[in-house]
């Protein structure tokens, strides 16, 4: 194995030594009101690691219980991962919603800090998979907004490295 690479096996990801590049903060188009949002990796590119992927949900004055949760789907649009909150998310109220890897189970709190953080597996994540949240019972006038990514591409190595 190379020094100076991390040598990774994931579904559908190539055996082989890759390297991670710097982090990128990237901003997602907000939807468009009482829609979900979903962050999906690029057909071309590297595949990502997730660091968080994190939005705003600001909920309509329209009485309902809205439940959020974190989904993970594959290449396919095939869910493998779901995480969710048993609490109501209540009219008229700013939440703030962090999905990352960095937790193992759901925490945060509706009544005092209005910040929910959802856990979703590490990665890699292969062009086409996506994070996106689903929220039951989403009203019409619900918005989610400040959608942003932080993740890692992982590059592999040149096979010039590989004969060093």
């Amino acid at each position: 194995m190379l020094s100076g690479y991390d040598y990774l096996t994931g579904v559908g990801l190539s055996e082989g030594c890759y390297r991670q590049l710097n982090l990128v903060s990237q901003a997602v188009k907000a939807p468009a009101a009482g829609t979900d949002f979903s962050v999906q990796v690029p057909d071309a590119g590297a595949p990502w690691e997730i660091v968080a992927v994190r939005a705003r949900l600001v909920t309509s004055a329209t009485v309902a219980n809205r439940f959020v949760s974190a989904v993970v789907t594959d290449n396919n649009g095939d869910e493998y991962y779901r995480a969710g909150f048993d609490t109501a998310l209540v009219a008229s109220t700013t939440y703030v919603l962090t999905f990352t890897p960095s937790v193992a189970t759901v925490v945060g709190g509706v009544t005092n800090t209005k910040a929910l953080t959802f856990p979703i597996p590490g990665g890699p994540y292969l062009p086409r998979y996506s994070v996106a949240s689903v929220t039951a019972a989403i009203d019409t006038g619900d918005a989610y907004s400040q959608v942003r990514v932080w993740y890692a591409a992982v590059l592999p190595v040149p096979e010039e490295a590989d004969e060093e």
